[in-house]
């Protein structure tokens, strides 16, 4: 990967794309994995390309392009999957869980099977804003690129 990394615009604004929906507020859903959020942005783009197009047809074009995608475009969405997940945590309150609204039930025996999930994690690479922005200010046409973290790379200024 070049110094600068790679760029890989969205459809979709991203605070848009990683919100996890909430279709019933007793049962939270699962974060989003690295094809659904693929295909949430995606489907916006097939559906302006093709407004008369069945649901099950826009299915079958995204499943195809996933298929061929670059391996850095997959990579891209699988490391939005992880941000998806962090923020999904964050929003339910629940970490890891995916059927329990609080994990105050959690034993202690749990936590101690897998601390990965109460602990703070530090990411291996980190999405920069080809701009020096606010992402509540990014726009559709805004893109963004995947930098490797390390101790030069904590900040982008």
């Amino acid at each position: 990967m070049s110094q600068e990394g790679m760029r890989f615009p969205t459809n979709v604004p991203l605070e848009h794309l990683l919100v996890p929906r909430n279709r019933n507020k007793a049962k939270i859903s699962r974060s989003q994995n690295s094809f659904i959020l693929y295909r949430k942005d995606l489907k916006v783009e097939i559906q302006r390309q093709n407004p008369n197009a069945s649901l099950g047809d826009i299915s079958k074009i995204i499943s195809e392009k996933w298929k061929n995608e670059s391996t850095e475009k997959r990579n891209f969405f699988t490391v939005l999957s992880r941000i998806s997940f962090l923020i999904h945590d964050e929003l339910s309150g629940v970490k890891g869980n995916t059927n329990q609204l609080n994990n105050e039930d959690a034993s202690s025996s749990e936590k101690e099977k897998e601390p990965w999930r109460h602990s703070a994690s530090t990411p291996q690479m980190v999405l920069w804003p080809t701009e020096l922005q606010e992402i509540s200010s990014l726009h559709t046409q805004d893109s963004f690129y995947l930098q490797p973290t390390g101790i030069e790379h904590h900040s982008p200024i």
